[in-house]
């Protein structure tokens, strides 16, 4: 990314099943929202994430000749309720920033070696890796450039990041389909399976997978608990 970027470029991010809906907070255009977030002295635009679910509950299979929003009309939040996951997601940033691993937050300059570093054996680091992740913190701008973080010294405190935009996007998703359980398998085989020489599972995100498949074995979300 930063061979195409410069440092007050705007770097926008979004998974395969997710939806900025910037009409609904109140831009027509991602060029308008990044716009708004300059005048404010922004550097990053936050968004919550609604989970979009079948009227009836059921993981239903995806019709691609109708509207995602139609197939899917309940907005709730699921992740936070069935898996207790975050439902923020980092929708924009500055180029010279860098988001943490699920695009939750926004990773400070203060704690961007050790986040983006490697672990010391037999440690889990902080970006959910396990003993031996590879050190990735050099190719990061924090490293590279680190005249750009002067403003963001270590007396502000070891959390600071920039100004965010006071207002937060929807950020709609469409995970609650047919074919999440055996995406929630595939990830559970490859997340808990064990990292190199330590005990512990490759990610911590292996938790989330086995809620799911443990949760929805009846194909459905219960929607009366939401």
């Amino acid at each position: 990314m930063e061979r195409v970027t410069a440092e007050r470029d705007w770097v926008t991010i979004a998974d395969a099943d997710e939806f900025h809906a910037y009409q609904e907070a109140g831009w027509r255009t991602i060029g308008e929202l990044t716009r708004a977030a300059e005048q404010e002295g922004a550097e990053f635009v936050m968004g919550t994430l609604v989970d979009r679910v079948a009227a009836d509950g059921r993981l239903s299979k995806i019709q691609p000749d109708r509207d995602l929003h139609a197939q899917f009309p309940l907005g709730c939040r699921v992740i936070q309720r069935l898996t207790k996951g975050s439902t923020n997601k980092v929708v924009a940033f500055t180029a010279r920033w860098r988001s943490n691993t699920g695009n939750h937050l926004l990773v400070s300059a203060q704690r961007a070696k050790e986040y983006f570093g490697a672990a010391p054996g037999g440690v889990r680091n902080v970006r959910g890796g396990s003993a031996g992740a590879e050190d990735l913190y050099g190719l990061t701008p924090y490293a590279r450039h680190p005249e750009w973080f002067e403003d963001y010294s270590t007396e502000a405190g070891p959390t600071r990041v920039p100004a965010r935009l006071s207002i937060t996007v929807p950020v709609h998703h469409f995970k609650w389909h047919a074919g999440v359980l055996a995406s929630a398998a595939r990830r559970l085989e490859y997340y808990g399976s064990v990292a190199e020489q330590s005990a512990l599972p490759r990610y911590a995100q292996y938790s989330e997978s086995a809620s799911i498949l443990e949760r929805l074995q009846d194909q459905r979300i219960p929607i009366e608990a939401l």
